[in-house]
């Protein structure tokens, strides 16, 4: 299933968006669980810095990232509580779905690893599984990695392709930063080699 789907699935209602109500769903506990919320997003208290509080989108005038993200908060009591989280339990929460963690050694794997990696990787996102990584460095060593990625940083997986041209032949993942704190986000896909 596309990302696109599964995100409209989480919009149960908006059909009271003139009076500033949407509908969500989350699922929790087992089961799907529907909050409404209102319009009324929190915003910055700085005059030189007038913007949303937390989630935005980089296409102005798009409130979806913003109601979603006050529907989740209001499902775990307060933005606070969001604070910190785990990115496979906000996965459940989003999809009803499964979380599989894949831990890559950062020793180079064996060609019989690298395929079978490649192999999973490709047949994941082919079903629709939605993919994210991050950059584990260690205490000490630099905020960006060898790939451009940088610590403690989300990143969606949007496509893992063959490349063949005279710089770069081998394989690549195509990711796209995730940012809920910071607007706008502007970060265009890179390719990790």
């Amino acid at each position: 299933m596309p990302t696109q789907d599964l995100l409209l699935d989480l919009i149960v209602s908006d059909d009271h968006a003139e009076q500033g109500c949407y509908t969500f769903q989350f699922y929790k506990h087992g089961c799907w669980h529907k909050v409404t919320v209102d319009n009324f997003l929190p915003c910055l208290d700085d005059p030189d810095d007038q913007r949303l509080a937390f989630a935005c989108s980089s296409n102005a005038g798009e409130l979806w990232p913003s109601l979603m993200e006050k529907a989740y908060a209001k499902v775990h009591g307060s933005y606070y509580a969001l604070e910190g989280g785990s990115v496979g339990d906000v996965l459940v929460d989003l999809t009803g779905g499964v979380v599989t963690k894949l831990r890559i050694d950062p020793s180079p794997p064996s060609p019989e690893e690298a395929e079978s990696l490649w192999l999973n990787l490709n047949s994941s996102l082919e079903g629709g599984s939605v993919m994210v990584c991050h950059a584990k460095l260690g205490e000490g060593r630099a905020i960006e990695g060898p790939s451009g990625l940088q610590r403690g940083k989300q990143y969606g997986i949007i496509e893992a392709r063959e490349v063949r041209d005279i710089d770069l032949t081998g394989t690549c993942v195509e990711v796209r930063g995730i940012c809920f704190q910071i607007c706008p986000s502007s970060m265009n896909p890179i390719c990790i080699r």
